[in-house]
């Protein structure tokens, strides 16, 4: 019986799958099994498995007669392997040859973690290294600083996924014992399975880039900021973070230490701490639909009903100017004199951290040409830092004309993204961040800033001459060698930009 079943998702990239099942016959870690589940593929992607087949029979192969999704793999694969451990593998990607080894060698060693993932690096349709600039956009989003599970949950609700699927080892059983076979989900089944994995097992991520991550040209990935997928992936963070709401009131609290004011004398209710901290604090309009939409659901349960109302003096009143004081489905300042227009904050942080009780709301309207004006009154007293969340876009493209405080001018800290050329910062989450740190504390009146904002990557290259400069590399460079780009292998942190 092998130790670990590889699952391999496939569907149309017979380009490259047979590179992909390469990787997985060149691992130094030779005891496994190969489950190929080819979702009817339109290419030449299940006559590339079939002779790989015939080479290892190692490799079993199974081909959907029709289109059933990437998540049917998963049951296929409940079905089928045999390991103690899967590793997760999509068709166009690359793994080091000593990836497994690695890993099996981590989980056999700490039996306390349930799951360990690892470094990624960025790869083209050649296999060769990205540009730096897109090293940094895409690699922001995979973090390899390890955090508790508490923390990672905390991190999750706060800044959404920053683990990358085709990287993980995960123990077998924890996909039954988790719940992690999940249907309905096209962009964020991933994300799901790491909240509902981190809400009883700990992870880890090796430092080690093993994982080469293929970005494809002109939003080729299955996962690419598409329109369609932007709005998909916010639908679906409605489903996602339902898990937050099954958590005792003492995880809550190990999650969310503010969780705590709603702990009372008399006990207190984690499926409503929950509720409030979604409405007051998620970070999309689809969090704060959820929160109201669990505060509705335990007012219409009589007993979650009488015990809010003793707990928290909550009943229909307090839900009624709940309801009415988010504007979720954005019917107002959507368009000002035919302009888009946009509800943001400035977070101040005053010794501790950034919460919304030190913030402001900002109203701020964009023109024709993307450009954007944005002023905010601070209430009197220092501040040692300022974080501005200009939107709320996938791939947000940003060029910083001018941030000022009391009309100074001021360098920012930029996060979740990289700076390319033309003064141009491309971000890839839902969590384009600008932050200023002050050497000691400062009193701040008044926040200004003049930037230009874009979803439009052309709009970027042609009116404001941005570009990501691609790496010169020899065409018969091993992906294995593509450590040696990195400058002496030092953890990246967030970048310094001068506006």
């Amino acid at each position: 019986m092998p130790r670990v079943t590889v699952l391999l998702t496939s569907y149309n990239h017979g380009s490259f799958i047979g590179a992909a099942i390469q990787s997985v016959l060149e691992q130094t870690f030779s005891d496994w099994e190969l489950l190929i589940v080819d979702d009817c593929s339109q290419d030449n992607s299940w006559e590339t498995i079939h002779y790989w087949q015939t080479k290892d029979s190692r490799i079993i192969a199974v081909r959907n007669s029709c289109r059933m999704g990437p998540e049917h793999a998963f049951r296929v694969m409940d079905e089928k392997a045999s390991g103690e451990y899967v590793a997760v593998f999509h068709s166009d990607d690359l793994w080091d040859p000593i990836k497994l080894e690695k890993q099996v060698a981590f989980l056999e060693a700490h039996t306390e973690i349930g799951a360990v993932f690892t470094g990624v690096k960025i790869i083209d349709e050649t296999g060769r290294p990205r540009s730096k600039e897109i090293q940094d956009t895409y690699t922001s989003c995979f973090l390899t600083d390890n955090r508790t599970r508490h923390q990672w949950l905390n991190y999750f609700f706060y800044h959404g996924n920053a683990l990358c699927h085709p990287s993980v080892l995960i123990r077998r059983e924890l996909y039954r014992q988790c719940g992690l076979f999940l249907e309905g989900l096209a962009q964020g089944p991933d994300f799901c399975k790491w909240i509902r994995l981190c809400m009883s097992q700990e992870i880890y991520i090796l430092s080690d880039k093993l994982t080469y991550y293929r970005v494809l040209r002109e939003e080729g990935n299955t996962s690419a900021n598409t329109r369609k997928n932007q709005m998909r992936s916010y639908l679906e963070l409605l489903f996602i973070y339902r898990p937050y709401f099954e958590m005792e009131m003492e995880e809550l609290a190990a999650v969310f230490p503010q969780a705590q004011r709603y702990i009372t004398g008399q006990g207190a209710d984690a499926a409503f701490a929950a509720a409030k901290l979604f409405l007051e604090e998620g970070y999309t309009e689809s969090m704060k639909l959820l929160g109201l939409e669990k505060l509705y659901e335990l007012l219409n349960q009589d007993s979650s009903r009488v015990r809010l109302q003793e707990l928290y003096g909550y009943g229909f009143p307090q839900f009624i100017e709940d309801t009415r004081s988010y504007n979720i489905f954005h019917l107002f300042l959507d368009r000002v004199d035919n302009k888009l227009a946009f509800n943001r904050t400035v977070f101040y942080w005053r010794g501790a951290v950034f919460t919304p009780e030190n913030s402001i709301s900002v109203d701020y309207v964009m023109l024709e040409d993307g450009s954007i004006s944005v002023e905010a009154e601070l209430p009197v007293g220092t501040i040692d830092a300022l974080r501005v969340d200009l939107c709320q876009w996938h791939s947000a493209i940003v060029k910083m004309i001018s941030f000022q405080c009391d009309g100074d001018e001021y360098c920012t800290q930029l996060k979740n993204g990289a700076q390319w050329s033309g003064g141009v910062d491309v971000f890839a989450t839902l969590r384009p961040q600008y932050y200023l740190f002050f050497e000691t504390p400062k009193e701040v009146r008044k926040v200004c800033i003049k930037a230009y904002l874009t979803q439009n990557l052309q709009v970027a290259l042609e009116r404001w001459n941005a570009f990501a400069p691609e790496v010169d590399v020899d065409a018969k460079y091993r992906c294995r060698e593509m450590e040696k780009q990195e400058t002496g292998g030092k953890k990246r942190g967030w970048r310094w930009r001068k506006n």
